[in-house]
């Protein structure tokens, strides 16, 4: 079941609950849904001249959705691995082998988030660039969450790293979210700037 078919209160009990899933990585996709739901709604009050943005912008929402739930299901995979028996030399080579494929899982799932909301970040760009000064501060509201869930989905990134056996594969990784995040740095500073600029339009 899709997190996003719970009642609030319901969702909010089991992220505060002990069970684990929903965790940091799906609390950090759906408030980037809910960015992207906020870009729309500014986009749709100001009369937005670009359908293929209102559709990328909704179809952007519904794969923070999925994300959300995907890490439910990969956080899982890490601990179904985790409780293989490790008892004989053979089984601690395939317990190793499966932790590491489900850790590697695992990473794609923030890796795949961040991708996603640094793209919501430059369709940010072209909301606030036609929006109205009355809802202007939502698309900037929506860029304030996008780039904190960015900066979250970092920690989930860095938390698999360090059980991979892949020195090689973690370096690349980790370079790629340190580019994304400077990046991230100016496209915030330039949006922000804009939206100062809207709210007196």
């Amino acid at each position: 079941m899709s997190l996003v078919t719970l009642k609030l209160e319901d969702y909010l009990a089991q992220l505060a609950s002990e069970a684990g899933t929903p965790g940091g990585g799906a609390a950090a996709a759906l408030t980037g849904a809910q960015a992207a739901a906020l870009l729309s709604m500014t986009a749709r009050i100001s009369g937005s001249p670009s359908p293929r943005l209102l559709s990328a912008l909704d179809a952007r929402r519904q794969k923070l959705v999925d994300l959300a739930d995907r890490d439910g299901v990969a956080f899982g995979a890490v601990m179904s691995a985790m409780k293989l028996p490790r008892a004989t030399d053979l089984e601690k080579a395939t317990r190793s082998t499966a932790l590491d494929l489900a850790l590697r899982a695992a990473t794609d799932v923030p890796l795949a988030l961040m991708a996603e909301l640094d793209t919501l970040i430059d369709e940010a760009g072209e909301v606030i660039a036609t929006a109205k000064a009355s809802v202007v501060s939502d698309a900037g509201i929506a860029v304030e969450l996008a780039a904190a869930a960015i900066r979250a989905s970092r920690f989930n990134v860095d938390v698999n790293l360090v059980y991979l056996k892949d020195p090689v594969f973690a370096e690349s990784v980790e370079k790629s979210c340190d580019a994304l995040l400077d990046g991230l740095k100016v496209k915030r500073k330039t949006l922000t700037a804009a939206v100062k600029v809207a709210l007196k339009r």
